[in-house]
């Protein structure tokens, strides 16, 4: 399966968000859009989807490591 993404509004907060495909199940995953640098460590509290969709522990590192996007979770949806 190809990964798809694509740009949309968060229907909770209205930021943009990036929805990104996981290859293994097919399910979207809201994203923010910047694209950061990171570690990958099983033990790590940070959690990054990565290139294929999929959520990796890790920590954030400036300029080297994997790519990938923080999930976008909004304090609106959380008191909602």
């Amino acid at each position: 399966m190809e990964r798809r993404q694509f740009y949309t509004k968060c229907r909770f907060c209205g930021k943009a968000i990036l929805m990104t495909q996981n290859v293994n199940n097919g399910k979207f995953k809201p994203c923010n859009p910047e694209i950061l640098h990171f570690v990958p460590d099983e033990e790590a509290e940070d959690v990054f989807v990565n290139e294929n969709g999929q959520n990796v522990h890790g920590i954030p590192d400036s300029h080297i490591g994997a790519i990938g996007y923080k999930r976008h979770y909004c304090k609106t949806r959380a008191s909602a």
